[in-house]
């Protein structure tokens, strides 16, 4: 045997050459797999809650933490819901909410007073203005250059992003072009 070794030493090298060449291309070939594979489940990610400062004519005023999709509609039963005075034709149940906001519901009254004082004889030629923060819909569309859609348009703004700061967010947030901003600008305020 040891001489059938000696004689065919050099086969026996190249063949293991050979299988050690085979071998190594096959595990090359070979897709390595992990011997373990975790496995994460994908949580979906939700978004932060919102609070919003709910005032006016409503049962309970206050803060509320409301989902980060959350309409004025929400908010308001948040709030245990309009009292009896509440101006609800003046709300804009649909409208999205952002976090910070102040929500507030009007009251009719409101809307009435302003109609009987704008039926008064005004007592000086100094005429009063109309507060941005407290008109209804009809209110606005007495103003010139203001019709149903941009009166609405005024409302939604109002309930989206709450009471205004200035009579120039009419401008800046694009609610009015810039001839009737020219117009109306010293006809209101904001109080």
């Amino acid at each position: 045997m040891l001489e059938w070794l000696e004689r065919n030493r050099s086969n026996l090298a190249s063949f293991l050459v050979v299988l050690v060449a085979v071998a190594a291309v096959a595990l090359l070939q070979t897709p390595r797999r992990s011997a373990l594979q975790v496995v994460s489940p994908s949580v979906p990610s939700t978004p932060a809650p919102i609070k919003v400062h709910v005032v006016g004519a409503v049962t309970s005023p206050g803060v509320y933490s409301l989902p980060a999709d959350a309409r004025v509609e929400d908010a308001l039963k948040a709030a245990a819901g309009p009292t009896g005075s509440a101006d609800m034709e003046a709300v804009n149940l649909a409208a999205p909410l952002r976090d910070g906001q102040q929500l507030s519901i009007p009251t009719a009254d409101a809307r009435d007073g302003a109609a009987r004082d704008a039926m008064k004889p005004a007592a000086s030629p100094v005429t009063a203005r109309l507060d941005l923060n407290a008109a209804t819909r009809q209110q606005l569309e007495a103003l010139p250059g203001v019709g149903e859609v941009t009166a609405q348009r005024i409302l939604d703004y109002r309930a989206s992003n709450g009471r205004f700061v200035s009579v120039d967010e009419l401008r800046d947030a694009k609610l009015v072009n810039g001839s009737t901003f020219e117009r109306i600008k010293g006809l209101v305020e904001v109080r």
